[in-house]
C-alpha cells in the first residue's frame, strides 16, 4: 500500500480488511472500529467511532417475546474506513 503512494492510514485500513479475510472468525467488516488518528503537522488527535447502531426492533421485551436473535448492533467499520481516508 506504501508503495503504490498510500499513507499510513491507507496501510492500515488495508491491513485491517486483510485481516477480515484471513482471520473472519476474530474480525471483520461486520464489526466496529474505533480509530485514534493525528495527522502529520496538527497537534489535534481526530477520535473516529465506529460502533454501530442497535435495530429499533432490538427490546429486551421483542426477544422475550419471539426467543429469537436479532444483530445487536449495525456495523459501522467501513463507514469509519471512508472516514479516515478524507480526515
Amino acid at each position: 500500500m506504501l508503495r503504490a503512494g498510500g499513507n499510513a492510514m491507507d496501510a492500515a485500513v488495508c491491513a485491517a480488511a486483510v485481516q477480515g479475510v484471513v482471520e473472519p472468525q476474530s474480525t471483520g467488516i461486520g464489526g466496529d472500529c474505533f480509530v485514534l488518528y493525528c495527522p502529520k503537522g496538527q497537534g489535534d488527535v481526530l477520535a473516529f467511532n465506529g460502533s454501530g447502531r442497535a435495530p429499533a426492533g432490538a427490546t429486551v421485551d421483542w426477544y422475550l417475546a419471539n426467543d429469537a436473535w436479532l444483530a445487536s448492533v449495525q456495523s459501522a467499520e467501513y463507514r469509519r474506513w471512508v472516514d479516515v481516508q478524507y480526515a
